[in-house]
């Protein structure tokens, strides 16, 4: 099984890439959290993921979160497309989406 890596590709974008599971869900909000700490925004390219149950939308929604409460910008890139289905399923699509993308 493919384990989840989250690197920078340049400035605030940043890819995550891998499996998402309630294994290492933790450890990614971990690293999230950091990133938000370092940076005024991010930008998370989700392109990479090949996997992802329920635990990816809520490690989505806490970031989105914790952004929320440091006063950072956020943006989910390139969600695949069964990750779009959990969370139109779990009625949480809106909070996923960049309300200020042009």
């Amino acid at each position: 099984m493919p384990k989840a890596t989250l690197h920078r590709l340049e400035g605030d974008q940043w890819q995550l890439a891998g499996e998402i599971t309630l294994n290492n869900v933790q450890g990614l909000l971990a690293q999230g959290k950091e990133i938000l700490l370092g940076q005024d925004s991010l930008k998370l390219d989700l392109s990479k993921v090949v996997y992802s149950d329920s635990s990816g939308i809520a490690l989505l929604l806490n970031l989105k979160s914790i952004a929320t409460s440091l006063a950072k910008n956020i943006a989910f890139q390139n969600i695949p497309p069964k990750m779009q289905s959990i969370a139109k399923l779990s009625h949480v699509t809106e909070l996923l989406e960049d309300r200020d993308a042009n």
